[in-house]
């Protein structure tokens, strides 16, 4: 008994450790189930885009791919334990820290039934909302199952459904892993996504100083090395430093191009077959593109961009 005392503390760490991992993979799975919802069962009433679901399901997948295996450990290490020293089984700090470790997630699966019933009642997709319901229900009778048993253990003698069980929860946190990892994108997938952001989001802040040198000329410039005053430098592709492509197409229109390295999330068929309208340079410019060389015809408005000169004739009238 003395020896139990004395590893009290390294116990309780144990299960605390236990109790925070499994909170962090039952918010994690809960999640990964909910987004392949969504992606899967779209409801075209939600507030969230395509690429929202994919940024929950990341988040979501880091978290198990930290949390599950720690958790997983901590689960061994205390059947270990128990095997060493049965007497444990009775003991009120054991049990105690077994209902502490079953309430935490208890309350987060609440939680997520509240904010399901919540959406539904909103009018939320009703295939959407009973397949979340089902998922739900799944881990919260799968955990609380779980630890009912471990608080009834008397002999350190596991059943065959337990350890069935165990290899089972094991395989489907890996799958719903795997497949985020499927969904959402590989890393290097991730990376290339990135890099065509950033392409956008420097082709976008050449745009606006090309608007700019209009305003201020009531022309186009001709080269970009135009636009470059008041300390602005042109931007170059942050994975091969070459310059983007410019080119002046008429008084008011222009294109700009670059090298993109994959296609973006939007429909590229529905913007092909859209009808072709001159473009209006405003604050919802569209930047669908494809993958490799793609190229952006802007059209400069004058109504949506009077020039300088313009507004200062007219300030200057009495």
């Amino acid at each position: 008994m003395n020896d139990i005392n004395k590893n009290l503390p390294r116990d309780v760490f144990i299960y605390l450790l236990s109790t925070v991992t499994l909170i962090i993979a039952t918010i994690g799975a809960g999640t990964l189930s909910f987004q392949f919802i969504n992606i899967n069962i779209k409801d075209i009433l939600s507030t969230y885009n395509t690429t929202s679901y994919y940024e929950f399901i990341r988040i979501a997948e880091s978290a198990l791919i930290v949390s599950f295996p720690i958790y997983v450990w901590t689960l061994w290490f205390i059947r270990r334990d128990l095997i060493k020293n049965p007497n444990k089984t009775e003991l009120k700090i054991r049990k105690w820290l077994l209902y502490f470790t079953l309430f935490f997630p208890s309350i987060i699966i609440i939680g997520y039934l509240i904010a399901l019933i919540y959406s539904f009642l909103q009018g939320s997709l009703t295939l959407n909302f009973g397949l979340k319901i089902a998922s739900i229900l799944l881990i919260a009778f799968s955990i609380i199952g779980y630890y009912l048993w471990q608080l009834h253990l008397k002999e350190i003698i596991i059943p065959l459904k337990i350890k069935l069980f165990e290899k089972i929860t094991i395989l489907i946190v890996l799958g719903l892993i795997i497949a985020g990892i499927i969904i959402a994108g590989s890393p290097k997938q991730q990376r290339l996504v990135r890099f065509d952001d950033q392409r956008v989001s420097d082709l976008s802040l050449i745009q606006s100083q090309i608007t700019n040198y209009w305003q201020t000329n009531e022309k186009l410039p001709e080269t970009l090395s135009q636009i470059e005053f008041s300390g602005f430098i042109n931007p170059k592709d942050p994975l091969t430093d070459i310059n983007y492509s410019y080119r002046k197409i008429g008084a008011l229109e222009f294109e700009l191009c670059a090298t993109f390295s994959t296609s973006s999330t939007s429909n590229m068929d529905d913007e092909r077959n859209a009808p072709k309208v001159p473009y209006r340079i405003s604050e919802f410019d569209s930047w669908v593109h494809n993958k490799d060389l793609y190229c952006f015809t802007r059209t400069i408005d004058p109504k949506m961009y009077p020039s300088l000169k313009t507004t200062k004739s007219t300030n200057d009238q009495p």
